[in-house]
Order: structure tokens, then C-alpha cells, then sequence
């Protein structure tokens, strides 16, 4: 499991590369350059959470072209809103892959395992409203989408229960304001966390993930 910190690189460039990377978003891409010599796994959000800025948001993949160690950028999307992300993806997929980097399509409320592009994207990015997330929806396509292959990322996972959750249905990544925010009183903890055996951590894994 990698828990991805929005943070910036001279923040979290101590911690253990095997459970902590990188999140990029618009608003936060300084230092871009350390974080993708350093060698560590680093993904980037859309910002659509908070309004999507598509200059900062293009600005920011520009600085992240062709990076190896980059796991997934987000696709634009519409929280809570299948229908309105999709459209979205379509509007702008043949632009992100301009990048050469790794597709994130991002799960709504609505999404299912016959409407989302498995075969056109490299991840997915669970999203959409708490009961969503953590309903038999959005656990059928982590099954389906690790079946294929497929980075599977989680949002807003802030506690230690759902973080034992998301490993349960196959995540290999998550994101949380605790590990952004307040990253230097919860990473270590969680870290230590994942080290006391808890959760199914596989660093060999990450490693195979990171090279596809």
C-alpha cells in the first residue's frame, strides 16, 4: 500500500519510498523535478474536488512529461456525477495522452463495470460520495480493474479502518488531508502501521506496478 501526500517534495522526500509518494495538483507542483529524480512514486489529482483550473492543470502534466515514476494522472471529472465524468473523459483523453503517462479514469456515483473505458485507461481512481465508495459498485470494478491489471487508487482515506478497507478490495494507493496536510503527525504512524503487518503490503508489488 503507498499512501500518496500532496505535499511538497522536501516535506516527505525522508520518509519510506516503499509506503510514501508524491501527489501533484494543480495548486502544488514546485519542486517536480527532485521528486521525479529522487525515484519516487508520485501520481497526479485533477483538482476537480475544488474546481477544476485547466491552464494550472495542464501547466502542471507539462512538468510531469514522460516521468517513469509517475503512477497515474487523473482524467477530469465531476464529483458525484458519472455521466457529466465521462463526458469529460472523452473531451479530453486524446490531450492527456499527450503526456506519455499513465491514465487515471475517476469513479462516480453511477459508475459500473460495463460504463467506465477499462480497456482505454491505466487506473482508476475511486472517488464519488462516501456510500458510493465503499458500496458493491465501486468493489465490483476494483475486482474487474485489478483482474486486468489496473492501478487502482482511493481518495479521502483518513482513517485505519478504511485504509484497511481499501487494501481489502485491492487498492494499491490512497490519498487523505491527514497524509497532505498533516503529514508530519500521521505519516510516520501510518507507516509504522502498514510495518506491523495489518495490511497485505507488498513492496514487490509497487515496484512491478510502477515499471508498467
Amino acid at each position: 500500500m503507498l499512501i500518496l501526500s500532496a505535499q511538497r517534495h522536501i516535506k516527505i522526500k525522508d520518509y519510506d519510498y516503499n509506503y510514501v509518494g508524491r501527489l501533484f495538483i494543480p495548486d502544488l507542483c514546485s519542486g517536480h523535478e527532485d521528486t521525479i529524480e529522487s525515484g519516487m512514486l508520485h501520481a497526479a489529482d485533477n483538482g476537480c474536488f475544488s474546481g477544476f483550473k485547466e491552464k494550472k492543470f495542464f501547466n502542471m502534466l507539462e512538468r510531469l512529461r514522460d516521468a517513469d515514476n509517475c503512477l497515474f494522472i487523473t482524467a477530469p471529472d465531476v464529483v458525484a456525477d458519472h455521466k457529466e465524468t465521462i463526458k469529460l473523459y472523452k473531451q479530453y483523453s486524446s490531450k492527456l495522452r499527450e503526456y506519455n503517462l499513465p491514465i487515471a479514469f475517476v469513479l462516480q456515483d453511477g459508475s459500473n463495470t460495463k460504463n467506465i473505458p477499462l480497456d482505454d485507461i491505466d487506473a482508476v481512481f475511486i472517488g464519488g460520495t462516501t456510500e458510493w465508495k465503499l458500496g458493491k459498485m465501486a468493489r465490483e470494478i476494483s475486482y474487474k480493474a485489478k483482474e486486468l491489471n489496473k492501478w487502482i487508487h482511493m481518495g479521502r482515506v483518513n482513517s485505519y479502518k478504511r485504509l484497511n478497507y481499501a487494501i481489502s478490495i485491492g487498492v494499491d494507493s490512497v490519498d487523505g488531508m491527514k497524509y497532505s496536510k498533516f503529514s508530519d503527525t500521521f505519516l510516520e504512524d501510518t507507516i509504522d502501521f502498514l510495518r506491523q503487518g495489518k495490511l497485505d503490503i507488498s513492496g514487490h508489488r509497487i515496484q512491478e506496478a510502477s515499471k508498467g
